[in-house]
């Protein structure tokens, strides 16, 4: 269980500690879903037109990345039989402290494979992590994408065995980059 101690430690990118603990309760998506693919076309508009994006290749990559058109062709060679699957639970991904961009990639996997996510993004302040969040926060505030709001939870923390501990008995997948 976390304790208060713990959740003071826990900065709230996206979410916050209500959504943290009720994840447990959250039914799972099935995979690849409509309104899913949607919601990170409407992200990918948004880092798109993000005037600060542009200064980072690997926020632009990432935005092509996760343009409809983009995970259409990849679900159709990769993934074609995914119907009528849902996903697991919770994922806990634990993204590299170097790479700025990898927890994007780690969240957009977790939300194609119908889990809600709680993804500690690097504890170090990264330019392309706040416009990430920024044009992420601009597409869960328009109406049609409230329903995803509840299966994304970016979290920033100190490394801390005791905080990843809670957090990865809490989960069904665990998402560890790195060695």
């Amino acid at each position: 269980m976390l304790t208060q101690q713990n959740m003071e430690q826990i900065e709230f990118l996206s979410g916050n500690k209500d959504m943290l603990i009720k994840a447990s309760s959250k039914a799972a998506l099935p995979t690849w879903s409509e309104k899913t693919v949607d919601f990170l076309s409407a992200f990918s508009r948004n880092l798109l037109h993000h005037k600060r994006a542009h200064d980072f290749p690997d926020i632009m990559s990432y935005a092509f990345w996760i343009r409809s058109a983009s995970l259409k062709q990849i679900k159709e060679h990769y993934y074609p039989h995914v119907e009528n699957k849902i996903g697991r639970g919770i994922a806990f991904h634990i993204a590299p402290s170097n790479v700025p961009v990898n927890f994007a990639f780690s969240l957009v996997v977790g939300l194609l494979t119908g889990n809600s996510n709680m993804v500690r993004v690097p504890s170090k302040e990264f330019g392309q992590v706040k416009i990430i969040v920024e044009a992420m926060q601009k597409a869960l505030s328009k109406p049609e994408y409230q329903e995803i709001n509840p299966y994304i939870a970016l979290i920033r923390y100190e490394r801390d065995r005791q905080i990843n501990n809670v957090l990865s008995k809490m989960a069904d997948i665990r998402v560890i980059w790195g060695g």
